[in-house]
């Protein structure tokens, strides 16, 4: 099949699960998890003018908030600025090695694509998805101690999936990378649920919306939009340094796409691809340090981030008593 029935048939399951959401899933009240929150605001708001409380809390009618007002509170706290720190660096090593994971069990090990599909099909689907629900099960466990567990979940997680994920690309036997390749990516993405957790609790009810546009716009912009040129950059440079090596001559002149350029020989060829091979594992390998920076922002971040927690939890109350 080529690439055009190939997104044709990817698409169409989501059309026919929208359809079915429509039909049997009824969709909620706005704010209505929130009731609570407002209900009592509300009833402070009774209490302190002297009048009987609502049944209902009030609709607030106030005009929403600003995007520079929104922005102040998930970038102005040091906790809330390290949580949005760490989740964009992280998409930036997930966005930049996971462009170029394909390309090197296929440059490294010649792997087909079917065989390189069934191999992040499976351990990338079911690492992601384990990931995501281990960090949040863990993270609001662990939290009934201490707030801090929100930035430290995603703390350790990444920090262990480091090494783990330089050990999966400098493994000589693509079945041991394969086959490893799934542990690290249960750790890497715990820190999925955690941050967009403390985002949305930073933020009163009508920020929520806003406060989710602008995260994804950063991530969007630095993460997507830097990480793959970015791996792709360096991996350019680290084979071209491997190919200098064998003082064959210009690597941009000689492999064009990574192989040998048309008439320049069998030996010129292969020195290519055996180049971009090593260029792009030690590419992929540079950029999973950043997780572990990532990490680090994420231990930063627990510093304050029980006090920023509470202090956002006030501002949200006040809001909710002046909209009362």
């Amino acid at each position: 099949l080529d690439w055009r029935a190939a997104f044709m048939i990817v698409g169409l399951p989501g059309i026919l699960v929208a359809i079915l959401l429509k039909v049997f899933v009824k969709e909620p009240p706005r704010g209505h998890a929130d009731r609570e929150l407002s209900q009592a605001a509300a009833d402070a708001a009774s209490d302190a003018a002297g009048l009987a409380r609502a049944d209902e809390a009030p609709a607030v009618h106030a005009a929403p908030p600003s995007i520079l007002a929104v922005a102040k509170r998930i970038f102005g706290k040091w906790g809330f600025f390290h949580m949005v720190a760490g989740i964009t660096l992280a998409s930036f090593a997930g966005y930049g090695t996971g462009q170029y994971q394909a390309p090197y069990f296929i440059r490294m090990f010649g792997l087909d694509l079917a065989t390189v599909g069934l191999i992040f099909g499976v351990a990338g689907g079911l690492a992601a998805g384990a990931g995501t629900l281990l960090g949040g099960f863990l993270t609001d466990w662990a939290s009934k101690a201490s707030a801090r567990w929100y930035a430290l979940v995603p703390a350790i997680g990444l920090i262990i999936a480091c090494p783990l994920y330089i050990l999966v690309y400098t493994r000589d036997d693509w079945r041991l990378a394969a086959g490893l390749l799934l542990i690290p990516g249960i750790f890497h993405y715990t820190y999925l649920g955690p941050t967009f957790g403390v985002i949305q609790n930073a933020v009163s009810l009508r920020m929520r919306a806003t406060a989710t546009a602008l995260l994804f716009f950063v991530l969007n912009l630095i993460a997507l939009g830097f990480g793959p040129p970015f791996c792709g950059w360096c991996i350019d440079m680290l084979s071209q340094a491997q190919f200098t090596a064998t003082g064959l001559g210009d690597f941009f002149a000689l492999c064009p796409g990574g192989v040998g350029a048309e008439g320049a020989g069998a030996a010129i060829d292969a020195a290519c691809k055996a180049s971009v091979a090593t260029g792009t594992r030690q590419g992929i390998v540079l950029n999973l340090l950043i997780y572990a920076w990532a990490g680090i922002h994420y231990l930063l971040a627990a510093i304050t981030l029980p006090k920023d927690m509470a202090q956002a939890l006030k501002q949200t109350e006040a809001e909710a008593l002046q909209g009362a």
